[in-house]
């Protein structure tokens, strides 16, 4: 069995065949799926669109490059108050996709500080894991993330792609490793070395689909290329492939208490 942490199958993308994408990964041993929020406005679409399928969990937030495109202070209350609203609704399991992006700008970094406060603030009272998204923005990230108590449940480093002490400054404050297709490029290695490093119940698997893909993968991405990810962190840590198969579900499964 497969757990993929991290994709968005409400994306316009999957218009087109949405339904025999879901059916065919869960065919295929994929049986649950966290589909975070990136827009405001996706928290109430993938509600729409994925809700007939019981095999995916929702996280509910805005991706902080979002942010910087909805600047309507006066919304932000409105907003705040929707999207706790949205935690009770069927499966919402966390809290993202949420964080810092300074990749593009810097400009709206104030904006995407408070919103990532908001984000966490309600991770907290709703006790709810985190799924950060973090892109050349580590050292403010983790300043504002150690002001918060976290547990050994804090959530999720999507996309993780940074070295060992980074990697083990995450894992300190109780959050575990998004792996997804980068791992399976052979100049990542700062990575390759983390996957050695770390111990493998700090990995969830994800795919970010349909945004990355993993190498020699052809065709659309979604989540039938986790066999790729999982085969690459067993050959990287030089264990059986069913071993990490096993171990990374639990580790999600235990993570969203589902």
């Amino acid at each position: 069995m497969i757990f993929d942490t991290h994709a968005h199958y409400d994306h316009i993308r999957f218009n087109s065949n949405r339904d025999n994408i879901l059916k065919e990964i869960y065919n295929n041993d994929i049986i649950k799926v966290v589909n975070p929020a990136i827009s405001y406005d996706s928290n109430f679409i993938m509600q729409e669109k994925l809700i007939n399928y019981p095999y995916i969990y929702f996280a509910v937030g805005i991706h902080p490059k979002m942010i910087i495109q909805e600047t309507h202070n006066n919304e932000d209350i409105q907003r705040e108050e929707s999207l706790r609203s949205l935690i009770n609704k069927s499966r919402v399991v966390a809290i993202g996709e949420t964080g810092l992006d300074y990749h593009y700008s810097t400009e709206f970094k104030d904006r995407q500080t408070l919103w990532f406060h908001k984000h966490i603030q309600i991770s907290q009272d709703m006790k709810l894991p985190l799924i950060l998204h973090i892109r050349e923005a580590d050292n403010d990230a983790i300043n504002i993330l150690k002001q918060y108590f976290f547990n050994s449940n804090a959530g999720i480093i999507h996309c993780f792609n940074g070295d060992y002490q980074l990697a083990k400054t995450y894992l300190d404050m109780g959050f575990l490793l998004g792996i997804g297709g980068t791992i399976t490029y052979p100049d990542m290695h700062d990575l390759h070395n983390v996957i050695r490093c770390v111990p493998l119940s700090s990995i969830v698997l994800e795919t970010d689909a349909p945004f990355v893909k993993p190498l020699g993968w052809i065709g659309k991405n979604n989540s039938l290329s986790l066999p790729l990810i999982i085969k690459s962190i067993a050959d990287i840590k030089k264990i059986d492939y069913q071993t990490v198969e096993n171990i990374t579900f639990e580790n999600a499964s235990k993570l969203f208490k589902i």
